[in-house]
């Protein structure tokens, strides 16, 4: 069975959904602004193509939720912890469960 991690992909500068089998990671989704990346980090050979195709879909519709993604124009000073919720926020504002637009420097 395949399973998706999302992570803020500091050292990269994007989110990126880690594509894992049982604990093995498979590949890493993510976009660019010239357009959708797949890396692959283990030959999908005995795994199920199908399952493995709808695994990447379900990646990349996943995506779509982090208006960060892509990682163009942080906000400049940020910690590597800030950088990576920056990645992490979504479309409502939250990371984590974190209200990020309720946080502020005071």
């Amino acid at each position: 069975m395949f399973r998706t991690q999302v992570i803020g992909a500091v050292d990269d500068g994007y989110t990126s959904a880690e594509v894992y089998w049982e604990d093995t990671l498979v590949a890493a989704v993510y976009e660019l602004p010239a357009g959708w990346k797949v890396d692959l980090y283990r030959s999908p050979r005995g795994l199920d193509l199908d399952a493995f195709l709808n695994a990447l879909h379900a990646a990349r519709t996943c995506l779509l939720q982090y208006v960060n993604r892509l990682g163009e124009n942080p906000p400049e000073g940020l910690t590597r912890m800030g950088l990576s919720l920056w990645l992490l926020e979504k479309g409502d504002g939250t990371a984590w469960g974190i209200n990020l637009r309720g946080l502020s420097d005071e």
